[in-house]
């Protein structure tokens, strides 16, 4: 009988590199086909009426600086494999079309990448020497663990400075469009859906917080701003060894390690700034069983000059 394949058993790579923190990931395909319809006969043959859509999408817990996050702005390609035992499950050509980054107090931060894939996506071997391989496996870089404390992210918003932020959601939507030509299964060119769409939401324990009347809004056309910027302690690292001192592994190679925080220091993790962002709604909230909470949602445009903001997402 089969054996399923457990989290042991799974890695996934991307641009020749080992992914740290996965906590899920999906890849999908979707063929489209329409009817073939004759006067008198009715429907006598189907065909493929559209480019094939494949997706991927990866979530991650981020105790490091995130390699996807800067592809917000890199139209590049992506290339990746799932591994479990000795098969893959593999695409090329992908494109980042949306990404979200989400800190709630206490937990760990979470990332979730969104990938468009104009190239090919399936299942296969590991055999990298075929021409057709969709093996992406290579090296694996080991990143600095670095754990954020909640005194250790910093956000500045309307009003945060008396008001208490215990968790905010960044999400940014990176349209890609793809060019075809006849007689090219792939497109010819992939361009940048200007402009890119950021939503941001901040949520705040209510102290002496008082909201803007709704009206105002249409009068008023001065840009509001806002900043995240979340650090990270990056404890010394200590391989775990056996009672004989040989080193303990996991199944994948990599060393088991325990941190410890007899030295440690402070270092940047994550970060985004706007100055030309918009309040575009508030979710005011109270119940007799909880504190006091408002909800701030923020929307903010980048064009291709890029101007307002600054952090990781880099331009084209």
């Amino acid at each position: 009988m089969a054996s399923a394949f457990t989290n042991y058993n799974q890695t996934v790579f991307l641009n020749r590199v080992k992914l740290q923190g996965v906590s899920s990931v999906s890849a999908s395909y979707n063929v489209k086909t329409k009817p073939v319809n004759i006067l008198g006969q009715g429907c006598v043959n189907q065909v493929i009426s559209d480019i094939p859509e494949s997706t991927v999408s990866i979530t991650r817990d981020l105790n490091f600086v995130d390699v996807l996050q800067p592809y917000t702005g890199l139209n590049r390609n992506l290339r990746g494999s799932i591994h479990y035992d000795n098969r893959i499950m593999g695409f090329d050509e992908g494109h980042l079309t949306s990404y979200s980054y989400s800190v709630q107090y206490g937990q760990t931060p979470v990332s979730t990448a969104d990938i468009s894939v104009f190239g090919d996506m399936g299942y296969g071997l590991q055999d990298e020497t075929a021409e057709d391989s969709l093996n992406a496996s290579g090296q694996y870089v080991e990143r600095q663990v670095k754990v954020p404390r909640p005194s250790d992210i910093s956000l500045t918003c309307l009003e945060s400075t008396s008001n208490r932020i215990t968790n905010f959601s960044f999400d940014v939507s990176v349209p890609k469009i793809p060019v075809y030509a006849i007689n090219n299964k792939r497109p010819v060119q992939v361009s940048f859906g200007w402009p890119l769409v950021v939503n941001t939401s901040f949520t705040m324990e209510v102290d002496d917080f008082t909201s803007k009347r709704m009206f105002s809004y249409l009068t008023d056309s001065a840009f509001d701003s806002f900043s995240i910027n979340v650090k990270g302690i990056i404890y010394d690292a200590n391989v775990l060894t056996e009672v004989d001192g040989d080193e303990l592994t996991m199944p994948d190679g990599t060393f088991l390690t325990l941190l410890s925080d007899d030295t440690y220091q402070v270092s940047q993790l994550w970060s985004f700034n706007s100055s030309n962002t918009r309040l575009i709604s508030q979710d005011f909230s109270a119940s007799a069983d909880d504190v006091t909470q408002v909800r701030l949602n923020y929307q903010t445009y980048i064009g291709k000059n890029r101007g307002g903001v600054s952090g990781p997402m880099l331009r084209p």
